[in-house]
């Protein structure tokens, strides 16, 4: 539990793979949170996002990656503290599951309930109001913004930016 009046970072993998032809992410759902999410979690003090990041995956998923091959896509900030006065920055990365990789994912029951390979097309056109993969507007930004090539993808991020939410966003192009 982070102490009050903190800032406490954390970091989250858009992990891809193709499946049947169609490029698919994984979600998970956390048993302590709504919606299904990216994997990941909190930075550790001393550590870089990058590595617990790579933590993380191994520990809610069992997938293994190289530090040095993810990329990061994006970053938020949260501006409005949460109920223990805490702020900070989420860092978002994106890996590519290789269709030799057949390592299988393997959740920690302690902290993840379920998982599915979402296809990235799906959660992009996904209506808000009848959503068969309940996401946040975030997570839909994101995915369309590792996907789509040109600056499609990049102008939904900075239209998110414009949304009256309690974070701060920064798309990095591609």
């Amino acid at each position: 539990m982070p102490e009050p009046y903190t800032a406490t970072n954390a970091a989250r993998m858009l992990v891809f793979k193709e499946i049947q032809n169609k490029i698919n992410v994984l979600l998970v759902k956390d048993r302590h949170k709504e919606g299904l999410l990216f994997p990941g979690g909190a930075v550790d003090k001393n550590e870089l996002p990058r590595i617990a990041v790579v933590r993380e995956c191994a520990e809610e998923v069992g997938l293994e990656f190289d530090a040095n091959t993810i990329s990061l896509i994006a970053m938020t900030a949260k501006i409005k503290a949460n109920r223990f006065g805490a702020t900070g920055i989420t860092h978002y990365y994106a890996a590519y599951l290789e269709k030799k990789h057949t390592e299988k994912v393997k959740l920690d029951p302690l902290e993840i309930e379920k998982y599915v390979w979402a296809p990235a097309q799906d959660l992009i056109e996904q209506d808000a109001n009848n959503q068969k993969y309940p996401v946040s507007v975030l997570v839909t930004a994101l995915v369309k913004h590792a996907t789509t090539k040109g600056a499609s993808g990049y102008q939904e991020m900075m239209d998110y930016r414009n949304k009256p939410m309690d974070v701060e966003f920064v798309a990095l192009q591609k």
